[in-house]
């Protein structure tokens, strides 16, 4: 089985960007297979920045295999990933409730 990582960050959305009218910030996880040696947090910051927003904080990166997932939407996400390589999700949060919590 390939290789599976989580990172989560908060971002705002880029000045101009169609985020930017509606949403204050999200907290985004980023599924991925990374080939050997490859950095989960800059290959993440890297496809959030290209989706229209910047990055404010790596908060953590993780490893996770299908037998630690108990959760149907989550399995999901993880069986997209090892097809697709890298699935994104995102959590926002509206204009008037600012940046997301941590």
């Amino acid at each position: 089985m390939r290789e599976v990582k989580i990172v989560r960050l908060e971002a705002i959305p880029q000045p101009g960007s169609d985020a930017a009218s509606e949403y204050g910030g999200a907290m985004i996880n980023v599924w991925m297979v990374l080939p050997p040696g490859g950095d989960p947090a800059l290959r993440a910051s890297q496809e959030v920045d290209s989706s229209g927003w910047r990055v404010v904080e790596v908060e953590a990166v993780t490893h996770v295999e299908r037998h630690q997932i108990d959760d149907e939407p989550d399995l999901a996400i993880f069986d997209q990933c090892v097809v697709d390589e890298i699935v994104m999700v995102f959590h926002v949060c509206s204009l008037s409730h600012g940046r997301p919590p941590h």
